[in-house]
């Protein structure tokens, strides 16, 4: 185990970055995409990076989590159809590394084979939304 110290401004997608850059990661994969903040910042800062963004981009009334994404809940507009569409928009300008999977993260985990990428050994793959990110050095 080692210590990595670096400076970087407040934001987890700012400090995935210096990780990313910092280990040469080449895969990554975001587990609750919702507008894309991260992953976003991810593929305009760190060329070498393919990410898979996963959400499924619909209401989940009976999740037993502190959210259902529904419609007003929490303030927010869960306007799940435009925030999809628009990660699918800015995906299209980085057609070789940046893709959108709209499904639940316990279905799409069965897409990534490669073991490297870490699903943290629980084998619960219904909690891989907890998960925001996971990477391999390719």
């Amino acid at each position: 185990m080692y210590e990595l110290r670096i400076n970087i401004p407040n934001g987890r997608e700012f400090f995935i970055e210096q990780i990313c850059k910092s280990q040469n990661l080449k895969v990554g994969v975001e587990l609750g995409v919702w507008k894309g903040r991260t992953f976003k910042h991810l593929i305009t800062s760190c060329e070498n990076l393919t990410l898979f963004g996963v959400d499924a981009y619909v209401a989940q009334p009976l999740n037993s989590g502190p959210e259902t994404w529904q419609p007003g809940e929490n303030g927010h507009e869960w306007d799940h159809q435009h925030y999809y569409e628009d990660m699918l928009q800015f995906s299209r300008n980085y057609r070789n590394r940046a893709f959108i999977i709209k499904d639940f993260s316990s279905n799409a985990a069965k897409f990534f084979a490669n073991e490297s990428l870490d699903r943290g050994g629980s084998g619960k793959l219904d909690r891989l939304v907890k998960w925001t990110f996971r990477a391999t050095a390719a």
